[in-house]
C-alpha cells in the first residue's frame, strides 16, 4: 500500500471520529434553508459570531450570523429580496415571517470570507480582500467566542479555542489583544457587553488593551456609546462591567470626568455599587435610575448632557437625584397621595421602584419600601382620589356654583383635594360644594400654604 493512499484512509477516519464527536447544533428551520440552499449551489457555508457563541451557550438567538464562499453577487442572484447591509463588505440580510409556533421570527445576516488589513478610526475596514476560506475569515474576527464556525458537514471550526473561553467564561482577543483594539475602538464595549450580559472576565492582555486605547471611544458617535452603556444596565453582571470601565479608564471617556471624580471620591459608594448591583431586577432603566440616584445633581447634569439623553429618559434621571429624598420619607397615606397628584402615578412607581433598588446597595431594610407598595395597592384597591380628575366637581362646578374665575378655582380644587386625600368618604359633590362654599379667605391661604409644604417635589 502506498503512503499516500494510507494517509488517506487516517484522515478519512479521523474526520468519521471527529464528526462523531462533534455535537449536532440545531438552528431554525430558516437558517437550515438558507445555508442548504448556498451549499446547494456549491457555496460553503457556516454559522459564525455571536449567534453561534450564544447557540454553544444554550441561548436561542434572534439575529443569526452566516459566512459564506458566495461574492455579493452571487448572494443576491439566489437570494433577489435580500436587503443589502453593506455592498463594499458583501453583507446582505433576510428577513422571516413569524410562524405559528416562533415567538420571534429570525433575522438572517449572510457575508462573503473576507480578510482584513486596514481600518478607519471608527474600525471600518478601509483595505480587505474577499477570500476563499473560513479559516481566514475567523483569523480577523474580535475575541476567539467570536471566532467559531458551524456546519453539519464540518462540524465546529474553532482554531482558537473559543469553546474553552466560552466554559471559562473569558474574553481573548484574537491575535495581539493591542493590535485588536486599534483596529476597531467598537471592540471595547462589545467586550464589556460580554462582561456585562454573559458574565465573562476579560483576559489580562485584553484589560491592558482597553485602558491603553480607551481615548479611541472619542471617535465613536455618542449615540452608539450611550445605547450600548444602557443596554449593558440590563445584564447579570453590570457590576463588574462598570468596575471594570473605571478601572480601565473608560468611564471617565464616556460618562465624564465629573463621573470618574465622583466616585473616586466616593470610593465605598462605589464598591457597594459594583459589588450589590447585580442583586437588583436586571430592567435597564431601573438600574440607570439607581446609577444616576448615587451621584449629586451638578455630577449627573453634566453626565446626562455630555451622553445627550432624550427628554424623557433625563427627567426620570433628574426625579431620581431631586426626589429621591421625597419619596423615601412617605411614611403616611396622604402625604403619599399628595406626591402622587404632584408628580404622577407612572413618575412616582419608577421613584419607588429605584428606592426599593436603593434598599440592596445600602443595606437598609425594605420594610418601609414594601409598606409603601402596599400603600399605593390599597389607595388603587379601593379607588381612592389622588390626582384632580378623580374630585366628584371640576372647575367649572366651581365656577358655577361660586362664582368665582381665575387661578382661585384651581387653588380651591388643590385644597379640596387635601382633604379628600385625608378623608376619601368626602368626595361627593354635595359635599365638595358644600366645602369650597365654606372657604373664607383666611381658611384657602392657610389651606395654599399647607399644600406648598406638602408639595416638595415641584
Amino acid at each position: 500500500m502506498r503512503e499516500s493512499d494510507l494517509w488517506t484512509i487516517v484522515r478519512s477516519i479521523e474526520k468519521r471520529r471527529n464528526k462523531r464527536e462533534q455535537p449536532m447544533i440545531k438552528f431554525p428551520k430558516e437558517v437550515d434553508k438558507v445555508i442548504d440552499k448556498l451549499n446547494h449551489m456549491g457555496f460553503q457555508t457556516f454559522v459564525v459570531g455571536g449567534s453561534l457563541r450564544d447557540r454553544l451557550m444554550g441561548f436561542q438567538p434572534v439575529d443569526w450570523d452566516l459566512a459564506t464562499k458566495a461574492k455579493p453577487d452571487e448572494i443576491l442572484k439566489i437570494f433577489p429580496n435580500a436587503e443589502v447591509l453593506n455592498e463594499t463588505l458583501g453583507v446582505m440580510r433576510l428577513y422571516f415571517t413569524k410562524s405559528s409556533h416562533d415567538e420571534i421570527a429570525p433575522v438572517v445576516d449572510i457575508a462573503t470570507f473576507r480578510r482584513e488589513h486596514t481600518h478607519d478610526e471608527k474600525g471600518t475596514p478601509v483595505r480587505f480582500e474577499f477570500t476563499d476560506t473560513i479559516h481566514e475569515d475567523l483569523n480577523r474576527r474580535d475575541f476567539t467566542v467570536n471566532a467559531m464556525a458551524y456546519n453539519n458537514t464540518l462540524g465546529i471550526v474553532d482554531p482558537f479555542n473559543g469553546r474553552k473561553d466560552i466554559k471559562d467564561k473569558i474574553v481573548r482577543c484574537v491575535g495581539d489583544a493591542d493590535e485588536r483594539i486599534k483596529e476597531d475602538p467598537v471592540r471595547i464595549l462589545r467586550a464589556l457587553m460580554l462582561i456585562a450580559e454573559k458574565g465573562f472576565h476579560p483576559e489580562a492582555s485584553l484589560y491592558e488593551a482597553i485602558g491603553k486605547n480607551c481615548n479611541s471611544l472619542n471617535n465613536l458617535s455618542i449615540h452608539r456609546i450611550r445605547e450600548e452603556f444602557s443596554r449593558m444596565m440590563g445584564g447579570i453582571s453590570v457590576g463588574t462591567a462598570i468596575e471594570i470601565m473605571k478601572g480601565t479608564g473608560v468611564l471617565k471617556v464616556i460618562a465624564g470626568e465629573s463621573v470618574d471624580n465622583f466616585f473616586s471620591v466616593k470610593k465605598a459608594l462605589f464598591l457597594e455599587m459594583v459589588k450589590k448591583i447585580d442583586k437588583t431586577p436586571p430592567v435597564r432603566k431601573r438600574r440607570l435610575g439607581l446609577f444616576y440616584s448615587l451621584l449629586d445633581k451638578d455630577t449627573a447634569m453634566k453626565t446626562l448632557d455630555k451622553m445627550q439623553y432624550d427628554k424623557t429618559t433625563r427627567n426620570r434621571m433628574m426625579d431620581v437625584i431631586t426626589g429621591m429624598a421625597a419619596v423615601e420619607s412617605i411614611t403616611k397615606p396622604v402625604n403619599l397621595k399628595r406626591f402622587i397628584a404632584d408628580v404622577g402615578i407612572e413618575r412616582y412607581r419608577f421613584l419607588a421602584e429605584v428606592a426599593h433598588d436603593r434598599t440592596v446597595i445600602f443595606c437598609k431594610s425594605s420594610e418601609r419600601t414594601t409598606k409603601r407598595l402596599n400603600m399605593i395597592e390599597n389607595i388603587e384597591k379601593k379607588n381612592e382620589p389622588i390626582v384632580p380628575e378623580d374630585l366628584a366637581v371640576d372647575g367649572n362646578d366651581i365656577r358655577t356654583e361660586l362664582g368665582i374665575d381665575g387661578k382661585e378655582v384651581g387653588e380651591i380644587l388643590d385644597c379640596l383635594l387635601l382633604d379628600v386625600h385625608r378623608n376619601p368618604f368626602k368626595n361627593r359633590r354635595e359635599i365638595l360644594l358644600y366645602m369650597a362654599k365654606a372657604y373664607g379667605k383666611s381658611s384657602l391661604k392657610r389651606k395654599i400654604r399647607q399644600n406648598k409644604r406638602l408639595n416638595k417635589f415641584r
